[in-house]
């Protein structure tokens, strides 16, 4: 859905909401039967009030029914809230529940047509942009065929393409990368930075840890209709996980990080094996001065790409430059390729995510770590004496 929406809000400010509540209310059986009043109502949002920075990426996390495609819909317009004020500042394009949009009995091309013209784009912008999305889909061999019969998949690729090639200045992404594979997940992630990059709005709702810690600034946390975290993506991840919100390990994508401006700088990432243990050296500095403890991660990807293990240390003293070497066992990691990732944070809002630092091969019947081409840092320093 599109909408054009303009409020006399702060000039910096692309959303703003106040107080969101909205009341699904609904009669039982019983009562529907003997009495024209509601007898259960649900509060899927409940006092809910944020403001989205133009230029920000701002996650939304929480489990099923938590209130997040509620809070979607109501800032799209899609649905009216039961009190409280949701206020838009530009062009915003809402992405929810995007199989939905599509008719299952025309063909992916007329499908993406016809969704153009009901955004108001013009017949000359129109034949521009299709062949584009088309392009950035994949689906070339399969644009003539009735949607029906695309897999869920398919169906993802081709929405996620036509809405990230709109001109909107807000995008509201509410699982839309829901059945991709890992490959365009990917591209996906590429294209929504280069689009933040210039200055849209993004706020993404995803139950995937990659596309939140990989693309956003900030993560609120949804449970029951309230916001009960408001901060780092970070933090926001673990303490969703600790409190039971979400169990499942995803993968971390091999994919640059977004931020270049990152509180701490790696020097130097190292990995080195003495007989049953492998042992991951770094140099960090500290580019900005923290007074609040530092709190450093090291997650372990195994040969599928997927986090197997993760270790936390917190820096005891403050520093401007430091060596830390963290020691593993090896019989945890298996046979083939593997992957570091380092995160780090501290309070109140610094933190950064590097995925993929750094790749190496283990080979447990030669007792040996063989370095392969991973992610390398571009300021490494090498030396050869002899």
């Amino acid at each position: 859905m599109s909408l054009q929406t303009t409020y006399n809000i702060s000039s910096d400010i692309a959303v703003k909401a106040e107080k969101l509540s909205k009341i699904y209310r609904y009669r039982g059986l019983i009562s529907s039967i003997f009495s024209g009043k509601y007898s259960h109502e649900v509060h899927a949002l409940n006092d809910f009030s944020f403001n989205v920075k133009k230029g920000e990426v701002l996650g939304l996390i929480g489990s099923n029914g938590s209130g997040k495609s509620t809070l979607m819909k109501v800032l799209s317009g899609v649905t009216q809230p039961s009190s409280g004020t949701a206020e838009i500042d530009g062009k915003l394009l809402a992405a929810i529940e995007v199989s939905g949009g599509f008719n299952p009995d025309l063909t992916g091309y007329n499908n993406l047509v016809l969704t153009a013209k009901i955004w108001g784009y013009t017949k000359e912008y129109i034949h521009k942009i299709i062949p584009e999305i088309i392009d950035f889909s994949e689906l070339k061999d399969f644009i003539h065929l009735p949607v029906k019969k695309y897999s869920s998949g398919m169906i993802s690729r081709l929405a996620s393409s036509l809405i990230i090639h709109s001109d909107a200045d807000i995008f509201l992404l509410d699982e839309v990368l829901n059945g991709s594979d890992l490959s365009f997940r990917r591209k996906m992630h590429k294209r929504i930075i280069e689009e933040n990059q210039k200055g849209k709005t993004i706020i993404i709702a995803s139950h995937t840890i990659n596309d939140i810690l990989a693309l956003c600034t900030r993560t609120i946390i949804i449970h029951q209709g309230k916001k009960v975290f408001d901060g780092n993506p970070f933090q926001a991840l673990h303490l969703y996980r600790e409190t039971g919100g979400n169990s499942k390990q995803e993968s971390i994508n091999e994919f640059k990080g977004h931020y270049t401006n990152t509180f701490i700088e790696i020097n130097d990432f190292i990995v080195n094996t003495e007989e049953e243990w492998i042992k991951f050296k770094m140099s960090l500095s500290l580019k900005v001065p923290i007074k609040e403890k530092i709190s450093l991660v090291l997650i372990l990807n195994n040969n599928i790409d997927s986090p197997i293990a993760h270790a936390i240390f917190e820096i005891p003293d403050k520093f401007e430059t430091t060596q830390i070497t963290c020691t593993i066992p090896r019989r945890i990691m298996g046979s083939g390729h593997h992957f570091v990732t380092i995160a780090a944070f501290s309070e109140p809002d610094h933190w950064m995510f590097i995925p993929r630092i750094c790749g190496f091969s283990s080979q447990n019947d030669t007792e040996k770590i063989v370095f392969i081409p991973g992610m390398l840092l571009s300021d490494a320093q090498w030396e050869m004496n002899g």
